[in-house]
């Protein structure tokens, strides 16, 4: 339901959004409201196939890494009435919750550094990127545990 709740979430957005560019009549454009049809036809699809929905704006892009694992603590709590964040439902499985946020957030910042071309970024190691690589995937599937209601 976490991730229903959450998809649903993210399809009201995108269409406040676009709906809003029509809601003054002097601003009226054909492409507006091709576009407006068109997000419509997005979400109608998204909710057949979650996979095929790319818009998560209000998450902004990973920049800093260090504000990274609260950024995300923050969202997905709003699916949680019970105050766990994912890094409290992650502890222990493998790692601990400090690792698993150190690894992101090193994950995060060489992903900066990287993609724009800043030399102040230390050349990562095979066994970084082994480590973020097993980090991204116990996140991952962490947030389907963490906003499926029966895995608490």
């Amino acid at each position: 339901m976490g991730a229903k709740d959450f998809l649903t979430m993210q399809i009201a957005r995108r269409l406040r959004s676009v709906a809003g560019d029509l809601a003054n009549p002097n601003d009226f454009s054909e492409r507006k409201a091709q576009r407006l049809k068109r997000t419509v036809e997005e979400a109608k699809t998204a909710y057949q196939d979650p996979s095929s929905w790319e818009h998560f704006p209000e998450f902004g892009m990973f920049m800093e890494g260090a504000a990274a694992p609260e950024r995300l603590n923050a969202l997905l709590r709003t699916f949680r009435s019970d105050g766990k964040t994912l890094f409290d439902n992650l502890d222990g499985k493998p790692l601990d919750k400090a690792a698993l946020g150190r690894t992101l957030t090193s994950l995060i910042d060489t992903r900066h550094s990287v993609a724009h071309a800043l030399s102040s970024g230390t050349i990562p190691s095979a066994n970084d990127v082994a480590n973020w690589a097993v980090v991204a995937f116990v996140i991952a599937r962490g947030i389907e545990d963490y906003l499926n209601p029966t895995a608490w």
